[in-house]
């Protein structure tokens, strides 16, 4: 049966409380951000000051029927992912976890190819039997026969993005992460010239986004993940 989750990477951006929640005092963000989204992605897990506590006080707060994805740090070694699993194991132990989000950048090499076999094999040995894992490609050469079979022999999902390189290629586990990436908007220094070039940006990642979910809606995969992260915010 087809089963579908949508949500964004953080529920208190200043742009987000406007739109949704703009009188909620903060304490409240959370619940108001589950009146509408089905799922969080905690960006902030990927800190290393998120701590034990903070993710436990995150299970015990977190609206019944929300799910949560924590993120991995950018290419962990295999003591970050050691440290990272230890920290937060009350969340990966959670009937509310999602499958985790493990960005990884640099182009492709074959050292790094096993350190990422590493990184997984580790994240498997703490995670329980339905534990999911969805790896995003921030670079193009990775999208490489090899890297490839690597994820589908783990069942690891190769994350679609609207960052650099990582269009639909191939589907390789029993779900689907889609993550659609707009621009974080900053004041322009230099004048208009930049405001121009973010603006233009900014259309592309939402052209190249549209094409995504036409591309994720016919592969027909069972299990959907939609992670929005500032593309809501129009410079």
């Amino acid at each position: 049966m087809f089963q579908a989750r949508f949500g964004l990477s953080g529920f208190a951006d200043a742009a987000l409380r406007r739109a949704l929640y703009p009188d909620a005092p903060r304490h409240e963000l959370l619940a108001r951000y589950a009146d509408v989204f089905g799922l969080y992605e905690v960006a902030d897990a990927a800190d290393p000051g998120f701590t034990r506590a903070h993710a436990e006080r995150l299970v015990d707060h977190a609206p019944a029927g929300l799910l949560l994805l924590p993120r991995l740090p950018t290419a962990p070694t295999p003591h970050q992912v050691e440290d990272w699993t230890h920290r937060l194991a009350p969340l990966l132990r959670s009937p509310r976890c999602g499958p985790l989000h493990l960005p990884w950048s640099g182009p492709w090499s074959a050292h790094q190819e096993q350190v990422l076999q590493q990184a997984v094999d580790r994240l498997h040995r703490h995670l329980p039997a339905s534990g999911r894992v969805a790896v995003e490609f921030l670079h193009g050469s990775w999208l490489r026969p090899s890297a490839l079979r690597l994820l589908e022999e783990h069942e690891v999902s190769l994350a679609w993005s609207t960052r650099a390189g990582t269009l639909p290629y191939k589907v390789t586990a029993d779900f689907l992460y889609v993550r659609l990436t707009g621009i974080h908007h900053r004041r322009c220094r230099d004048g208009s010239r930049k405001l121009k070039n973010q603006r233009i940006e900014y259309r592309r990642r939402w052209l190249l986004s549209a094409y995504l979910l036409l591309s994720a809606a016919s592969c027909l995969a069972p299990i959907f993940f939609l992670v929005f992260e500032h593309l809501y915010e129009m410079p």
